[in-house]
């Protein structure tokens, strides 16, 4: 199985049905979600189960350059903010996984948490995440994954219609350079997309899908 393209994230969205969505990693009670994101140096897919809306337990695969994980963990709510025109979120994410290395056929146990933020009404939209990997043995040192975004709704839809927002992305891995990618999102009823070019030419592309 290849998964090493955003081709093969793309074709398993032709296996589910519809209904609105959002890119947060807890939905709805009893919704499933498939969430994929991809850049020139990692991707990700993550499968989730929204056993209360809170709690959303989580199997991912990951892979950043040559070097595979795979993780089964849990996604939790930590606090959220319901007003009239808005909503703020505070989700924690942990999980305990193998990390592989084909050169060397060895794996090693690896854990990750996660911590996002988020704000947004029908016009603006912003968001915050850190994530760490826990390396141990002979792989390496930790990971570190800082992202901050901001955007807005260049007009305003309702969930049956297909809705676009403008976002900008500032993500920093470890402490390699910052890449600054301009990016256009978009959702229709249970499906939303991502595409985007870093300010270093650098492409992204992200899904999520509710079911």
């Amino acid at each position: 199985m290849n998964l090493k393209t955003p081709l093969f994230f793309l074709a398993l969205s032709v296996l589910f049905s519809l209904e609105q969505t959002h890119a947060h990693p807890v939905a709805f009670q009893g919704a499933k979600s498939i969430l994929s994101e991809s850049d020139s140096s990692m991707k990700e897919l993550m499968t989730t189960y929204s056993y209360r809306y809170y709690l959303a337990p989580a199997l991912s695969y990951v892979q950043i350059e040559k070097n595979d994980f795979a993780f089964l963990g849990v996604n939790g709510l930590l606090k959220r903010w319901n007003q009239p025109t808005s909503q703020g979120n505070i989700y924690l994410s942990v999980a305990q996984g193998l990390e592989f290395r084909e050169q060397t056929n060895k794996q090693h146990n690896t854990s990750r948490v996660s911590l996002d933020v988020d704000w947004e009404d029908r016009r603006y939209y912003t968001s915050a995440r850190y994530s760490r990997i826990f390396r141990s043995g002979e792989f390496g040192e930790d990971i570190e994954l800082k992202k901050l975004r901001l955007g807005f709704a260049p007009y305003l839809g309702n969930y049956k219609e297909l809705n676009t927002w403008f976002i900008v992305q500032a993500s920093q891995m470890d402490e390699k350079v910052v890449e600054v990618t301009p990016l256009l999102r978009f959702y229709y009823q249970n499906v939303l997309w991502e595409v985007g070019s870093s300010l270093r030419g650098n492409w992204l592309f992200n899904f999520m899908i509710h079911i």
